[in-house]
């Protein structure tokens, strides 16, 4: 059976895409490492496509950009993008800006819109965890600001091109080292380039466990990071989305502050908010 449209995720590592009919979910499909071109997002769609032009709707950094906050998730509509296939009625959702300091969102807002959907009159931040940190402030149904950090990718570029790669190279955290590390981060974000260097010493020359070295790596980061973020989640209730072990120690460092800390899907709320922008 033909899809009626199709859900389309565009992100950094690559789409995540359903075959829909109506608010059903006919299919599912994921493709990784795929240069983000015209010919690569129709090549990925090809198995959904007949003859027939079929509605496309998605998200990301596909080049739109629409409202400036304070305003709703989806406030501007759908903008038309031409891949060069008359199969293919390809629409996205344009992302959020902010003038001071400058900033912008390129497919979280369509996650922002997805949770709102599935919790209405929910005020309080969402945070936001991939290549980039999302910190949304979202009161009465709409986006107040947010702030981007780039700390996800920080992390995957330690990871693979510096010494400390031998360390983060499938080391789960020790959650107590992590837990001390955020704390020291948070009172002396200033010395986070020293942490990281200080991570390797002491893995080189304490003999200290991958699982230790990785922690204070990501404690320093993370720790670095909730301390600039302040701001937003101080007395606030928060909810935690993005895929990865990322989401889990974000949740754990908010916690130990005090905070009411929900995780989110983060799968199902961006399919809501793309269900939400093709029926407004």
């Amino acid at each position: 059976m033909p899809p009626e449209w199709i859900a389309l995720d565009v992100g950094a590592a690559g789409l995540a895409g359903w075959a829909m009919r109506g608010r059903d979910v006919l299919d599912r499909r994921n493709a990784q490492g795929l240069a983000l071109t015209a010919e690569a997002i129709v090549g990925f769609l090809e198995p959904w496509v007949t003859s027939d032009p079929v509605r496309v709707v998605a998200c990301g950094p596909l080049g739109p950009l629409g409202a400036t906050v304070p305003s709703k998730p989806l406030a501007t509509g759908l903008v038309k993008i031409d891949l060069g296939d008359t199969r293919v009625d390809f629409a996205a959702v344009p992302g959020l800006r902010r003038a001071a300091p400058a900033g912008l969102m390129q497919g979280d807002e369509t996650r922002v819109a997805g949770f709102l959907q599935r919790n209405p009159n929910w005020d309080g931040v969402i945070c936001l965890i991939g290549a980039e940190t999302q910190w949304v402030h979202v009161s009465a149904g709409e986006v107040v600001s947010f702030q981007t950090f780039l700390s996800g990718g920080i992390l995957s570029a330690l990871g693979k091109g510096t010494v400390l790669a031998r360390w983060l190279v499938q080391a789960e955290p020790d959650r107590s080292v992590f837990a001390e590390a955020v704390e020291d981060a948070m009172a002396k974000p200033e010395r986070i380039m020293a942490r990281l260097a200080e991570a390797h010493a002491a893995g080189m020359l304490d003999s200290l466990a991958a699982e230790e070295v990785s922690a204070r790596v990501f404690g320093a980061v993370i720790g670095a990071e909730l301390a600039a973020a302040r701001p937003y989640w101080l007395g606030q209730q928060v909810a935690v989305m993005g895929e990865g072990a990322l989401p889990e120690l974000y949740q754990s460092a908010l916690e130990r502050q005090g905070l009411p800390v929900a995780l989110a899907d983060y799968a199902h709320m961006t399919l809501a908010g793309l269900i939400a922008a093709r029926d407004a």
